[in-house]
């Protein structure tokens, strides 16, 4: 079994994560972190560049997904599915050009669980339906 430790290390070695402090998800030269924690996506709205990999990373004890999505009317179209991801595990996808990529998880819904990834200033002025109509970025759950 591979521990949560011996996975951010490996990440952190290869350069994966930029910024791991309060799992801000902020742009980075080498990456940016969503987690998956208390059936919410953290943080639900990243910034990045393009050419960022984002790294997706459940620290919750049940599964979820990561699936691509059109939310609203601005979202760029985009092919990605994780498949189920549990405890401790991650998944990875480096976007290279501008836009809003947005995105849920299949097992909770995207009214409960979703998110978008803005690359390279991309802005997005609606609301997720996980956003309960705040553009906040501050999901559910009551993760800070």
């Amino acid at each position: 079994m591979v521990t949560r430790r011996q996975v951010l290390r490996g990440a952190l070695a290869a350069g994966a994560i930029g910024g791991l402090a309060g799992c801000s998800g902020g742009a980075s030269s080498g990456g940016s972190t969503v987690t998956m924690k208390d059936t919410a996506f953290h943080p639900v709205r990243t910034s990045v560049e393009a050419g960022t990999t984002v790294t997706w990373t459940n620290e919750d004890s049940y599964g979820h997904t990561v699936a691509a999505a059109t939310l609203t009317d601005g979202a760029t179209q985009w092919s990605f599915e994780t498949g189920t991801l549990n405890n401790g595990d991650t998944a990875t996808h480096t976007f290279d050009q501008k836009g809003v990529y947005e995105y849920y998880c299949t097992i909770h819904g995207k009214d409960t669980m979703c998110g978008a990834i803005l690359v390279g200033g991309a802005s997005l002025d609606a609301s997720l339906p996980c956003e309960s109509g705040s553009s906040s970025g501050s999901g559910g759950g009551g993760y800070s």
